[in-house]
């Protein structure tokens, strides 16, 4: 018998080195909310055998979150990590392995079959709110009612916003360019087609700026969205690299702007309130 036996944990964090950090913090957020966890860097200390201590807490805690980025699936000492977890629980009856991705990463062979909390491309507060909606094994039915998502819906129209204090939302992830340079003839074209009709149509009003991977399209719009944002109440930006890269954006977008009928622990209504509000705001 184990002299030292370790607690039985609600979960183990599964983790590569390269993203301690985003182990720590899923770590603390769990603890918040009363969870307890076992975690390498916190509680493997000198003198204990790596090993033993790995084996104990994989076999210990009820379930373990592996953190998904390039680093986890290339390493080799994660393997058996999330292998004994899989073990326990083959049929994931009881999500006793929980993959929570955190960077862009290609999944594969077993993990691609479980589906995994995704907090790529979230702000702290959404991410926050994902990750503990994700690891509670309840449905994840709302509760009180749901909008009807028929063409009847109708958003009542907001009060005039004085366009003196555009944009009211500025939510562009990415510092402008001080080095920008050229292209002026393009910005120029750009924002005409864009306010020629203001009554037109979205989907009429939509641009695009294409090209060869390189040549400055994300640049582009970037200065443009700098260079015009006092003309506009929102400014929204979106990585659509993905459809669910996509759908998260989406989710981050309607918590940011609160959109009428957003939760935070179902992904599918949050986009479709998204979009209801995105209808509303065409005139």
């Amino acid at each position: 018998m184990d002299p030292n036996p370790v607690k039985a944990k609600d979960f183990f964090i599964s983790y590569n080195k390269a993203d301690r950090a985003w182990a720590e913090w899923i770590t603390a957020q769990l603890e918040d909310e009363g969870y307890t966890c076992i975690i390498q860097a916190w509680d493997f200390r000198p003198g204990d055998n790596f090993v033993l201590s790995m084996q104990r807490a994989t076999i210990g805690a009820q379930r373990t979150i592996a953190v998904l980025s390039p680093d986890y699936l290339n390493a080799i000492y994660t393997q058996p990590e999330w292998a004994a977890a899989f073990v326990q629980d083959p049929m994931s009856r009881n999500g006793t392995l929980l993959p929570v991705r955190v960077r862009e990463c290609q999944l594969s062979g077993i993990l691609a079959a479980i589906v995994y909390i995704d907090l790529v491309a979230l702000n702290e507060s959404t991410a926050r709110s994902t990750l503990l909606a994700g690891v509670k094994r309840t449905r994840a039915k709302p509760s009180g009612p749901l909008p009807f998502p028929g063409a009847s819906y109708i958003t009542p129209k907001p009060a005039a916003s004085f366009p003196g204090l555009w944009p009211e939302v500025w939510a562009v992830p990415y510092r402008r360019n001080p080095f920008f340079t050229g292209r002026n003839e393009v910005l120029k074209q750009l924002h005409e087609k864009l306010i020629a009709q203001k009554t037109m149509a979205l989907t009429q009003q939509a641009q695009a700026i294409s090209g060869l991977g390189g040549i400055g399209k994300t640049q582009t719009a970037l200065e443009y969205a700098n260079r015009y944002q006092k003309e506009y109440r929102y400014v929204l930006w979106v990585t659509a690299d993905t459809a669910e890269g996509l759908r998260a954006e989406y989710v981050r977008l309607a918590q940011l702007l609160q959109v009428p009928g957003f939760d935070e622990e179902n992904q599918y209504i949050s986009i479709n309130a998204f979009k209801r509000w995105l209808a509303s705001k065409r005139d």
